[in-house]
């Protein structure tokens, strides 16, 4: 359909530009932050390059619904949203049509979180520790703790080379008491579950004595993997949903508390609807305003619901993590909302009584 196309056209074009200004903003201000950490302003603007997936990511919802406000604004001001109309295009036909180009964009939100974003995350992980490596240090994690059967990992840094250094083993007995510590300078993974251990100082609990030995090389059977060790450096919304699953499979096995990481991975699979929430919305707030003469403050009034979306999104994410609410509902309770909310407005302007701008 023509309008179909005409209305993808328009949208993508004005979601393009409002991106673009969004995304220049946001890594300006990054690139301004970054520099205390590299030193330097082309390693900050490398870095901050590579992280624009990410950006691109957090940013695209809400650009659709700025870039949707403008566009359906503009059809408004040059008169051809009452031509579209009396040419018999009804209200819910319309909203029909903003749903398909919203689906388009939720599909792209969902690749760009699915491949790109992962992508991007290693690569500035890796880049951030070849470049701080001149600088005197080596590690992009400290201090990761993780268990794997009746044994407690903790993973002292992970080097740009994803080699582990400074590795703890502590292994406990039957009646859950550690019985042996073992600490290696060194961890590589040799695949097949098996890590190479390279100065290894092991210490035994035997007999109510401690015993202490010193170990050049030894083998380390594991599930652990470098890739669950990536994931560990990983916060959970740079993730995959295939990369969160596994991790809360593995917590799951280990009978870990798997809160966080499902609530991240609900989120993870229903952040892309946000596109086709924000998008309906952004009807109601766009028609009618030329009749109003009050379209600066509809447009304020959409972006900043908008805004109250993604804050309210992120405080029900934490609150269901505080207090042990659903991650499935936690997940869909903000999107399903607001795509309520908009279909009960533009009713309300189709069918109601009142309408806005009479």
């Amino acid at each position: 359909m023509i309008l179909m196309r005409y209305l993808i056209s328009s949208i993508s074009r004005s979601t393009l530009l409002v991106g673009a200004a969004l995304v220049g903003l946001f890594s300006f201000i990054d690139m301004m932050y970054e520099l205390d950490a590299f030193g330097s302003m082309q390693q900050a603007f490398i870095y901050v390059a590579l992280r624009l997936p990410v950006q691109m990511y957090q940013l695209l919802p809400i650009s659709m619904m700025l870039g949707s406000l403008f566009a359906l604004s503009t059809l408004v001001r040059d008169s051809e949203y009452p031509v579209i109309r009396m040419a018999g295009v009804s209200l819910s036909q319309l909203a029909s049509m903003l749903i398909r180009v919203g689906l388009l964009f939720a599909l792209l939100t969902f690749l760009i979180g699915e491949l790109a974003v992962p992508f991007s995350d290693n690569l500035t992980k890796r880049y951030r520790a070849e470049a701080t490596a001149k600088m005197g240090t080596t590690a992009i994690a400290n201090n990761l703790w993780m268990k794997d059967q009746n044994t407690f990992i903790s993973v002292g840094e992970l080097g740009a080379d994803q080699v582990v250094h400074k590795l703890q083993l502590f292994e406990l007995n039957e009646q859950g008491q550690i019985h042996t510590i073992s600490s290696a300078g060194e961890a590589r993974y040799a695949g097949n579950g098996q890590w190479s251990l390279q100065n290894i100082r092991q210490i035994r609990l035997v007999a109510g004595h401690v015993q202490t030995s010193m170990i050049p090389t030894a083998v380390w059977h594991s599930r652990l993997t470098p890739e669950l060790v990536r994931v560990l450096v990983s916060t959970p919304d740079k993730m995959s949903s295939w990369q969160l699953y596994q991790f809360v499979q593995h917590l799951a096995a280990n009978h870990q508390d798997t809160r966080r990481y499902e609530t991240a991975l609900w989120g993870k699979l229903g952040y892309p609807f946000t596109c086709l929430a924000l998008v309906l919305l952004s009807l109601p707030f766009a028609q009618y305003q030329k009749r109003s003469g009050n379209a600066g403050g509809r447009l304020i009034a959409g972006v900043l619901l908008g805004l109250l979306f993604f804050v309210t999104n992120q405080l029900v994410a934490h609150l269901s993590i505080l207090y042990g609410f659903s991650p499935i509902l936690t997940a869909i309770a903000p999107t399903t909302t607001l795509l309520l909310l908009a279909v009960g407005v533009l009713w309300w302007q189709e069918y109601g009584r009142i309408r806005f701008g009479s």
